[in-house]
């Protein structure tokens, strides 16, 4: 009998080291195929390690090498089913080993959220990347640099998840650990940038002014310094969309004086315009109810002066009918009528109607030629007017037909119009339309 246990024992530690050899027979070879580019011959000695490594007593390393030189296989060659797969049976077997708060499941960990992002499967990658960060936190050992790329991963989740508290929160802890680690200057902006974007809309706007300045000189001692200026622009139209104009209006001048860049130039004047633009007394009211409204008003003042000057940038670097100029342009208009400045009003009117015009936009050159008309017959230029009212009916007659009900408070103008200017001819031919007009209407 005793010599029966000792030849089993023995026959056992033969077939133990059979196994460690083809083992590592099995993962050399995979691993030296995968560094020469061989993957599918890495793939197929790796797996059939695994098969090996799966007999082995539970909390043998050789099963957790394994799992993670495959799963590195299936990443690198973006098989992220596969990848994420292999990395969580790799948490699991080094939980088995090591326990469940082990700071060995740091890398494993990190692995599985990264992959479960690129794999579209949010739940797992936040709940491996909460796990890590928990465990980081009370692990002093911890990869700095990777513990706040994770921290980053989870703000950026959360934003997502609309969990505006808990980003702010983790992008802080991942800002916090940028002297710990190897960050260049450039990842410490963009770093900082994110944190200055939550807390300008979630936490303290002065920090994330503050934030914004250290980022800003930053990427100034960068390589390429002349992108400096757009962080603080950026910031600025930020600041600015958060309900901030003070903060906006101090970093759009701050981006200004740093020998900006002309798009950092063109975004800093534009949220200076629209800073300014959202002090304005606004209504629905037209261009003709506004003449003179807002006269001698500081904030009217304050206005127009930065969208003359966004303007004159828009004019060098945008196409004439980019939406932008256009926009600028018509709160121009809008400024000009509440200084009362009639001129000014019509030349940019005549303006607007001829890039509505060539741009087809049909609509906008219809209200634009009765705005004209309107404020023409009002201001008492008559003369003006009836040429005015004039091209405003044969345009309308074109777009909308010569019956339609759109034309009549036109034709009333026009014959008012005409007969203030004792043309009498032209004004009864005026009236036997409006009466055809007005019968037309009638049997409708």
């Amino acid at each position: 009998m005793r010599r029966l246990v000792l030849v089993l024992l023995l026959f056992t530690a033969v077939i133990a080291h059979s196994n460690n050899g083809d083992w590592y027979q099995h993962f050399a070879a995979g691993e030296w195929y995968y560094a020469h580019g061989q993957v599918e011959r890495a793939e197929t000695e790796l797996k059939a390690a695994l098969r090996i490594a799966n007999g082995f007593r539970p909390g043998d390393r050789r099963l957790e090498r394994t799992l993670e030189d495959l799963g590195r296989l299936y990443e690198h060659q973006g098989q992220l089913d596969q990848a994420q797969s292999m990395y969580g049976l790799l948490v699991a077997a080094i939980e088995v080993r090591a326990g469940e708060d082990s700071p060995e499941l740091l890398d494993a960990l990190a692995a599985l959220g990264r992959v479960a992002v690129a794999a579209g499967d949010p739940a797992t990658a936040e709940a491996s990347f909460g796990r890590y960060a928990k465990l980081a936190a009370a692990n002093p050992a911890a990869d700095p640099d990777q513990h706040r790329l994770v921290l980053a991963a989870l703000a950026r989740m959360a934003v997502l998840d609309g969990h505006e508290g808990d980003a702010l929160s983790y992008q802080r802890q991942a800002v916090a650990l940028l002297d710990s680690g190897t960050a260049d200057n450039a990842e410490r902006a963009a770093m900082l940038e994110t944190l200055a974007k939550l807390e300008l809309r979630h936490g303290s706007p002065e920090a994330g002014e503050q934030l914004l300045i250290k980022a800003f000189k930053l990427v100034a001692k960068g390589d390429r310094p002349e992108d400096a200026a757009i962080v603080l622009a950026r910031g600025a139209a930020l600041a600015l969309g958060a309900g901030h104009p003070n903060i906006a209006d101090q970093l759009a001048n701050r981006a200004l004086a740093s020998q900006p860049s002309e798009k950092a130039q063109l975004a800093a004047r534009a949220t200076l315009a629209d800073a300014a633009w959202l002090q304005m007394p606004h209504s629905d009211a037209g261009l003709v109810d506004l003449m003179g409204a807002g006269k001698g008003k500081p904030a009217v003042e304050e206005a127009r002066r930065r969208l003359e000057e966004l303007a004159a940038l828009q004019k060098r670097q945008l196409p004439p009918d980019d939406p932008a100029l256009v926009q600028t342009r018509q709160r121009l208009l809008r400024c000009a009528a509440l200084a009362g400045d009639t001129d000014t009003v019509l030349t940019s009117l005549t303006q607007l109607i001829g890039e509505y015009r060539e741009s087809g936009n049909t609509a906008a050159e219809l209200r634009a030629l009765q705005d004209r008309a309107a404020l023409l017959t009002t201001a008492g230029r008559s003369t003006q007017a009836v040429d005015a009212n004039a091209e405003l009916l044969h345009r309308l007659e074109n777009v909308r037909g010569a019956s339609d009900q759109s034309l009549l408070p036109v034709l009333q103008r026009q014959y008012g119009l005409l007969r203030s200017l004792h043309r009498k001819k032209e004004a009864r031919a005026i009236k036997k339309r409006l009466r055809r007009l007005e019968r037309a209407l009638n049997r409708r």
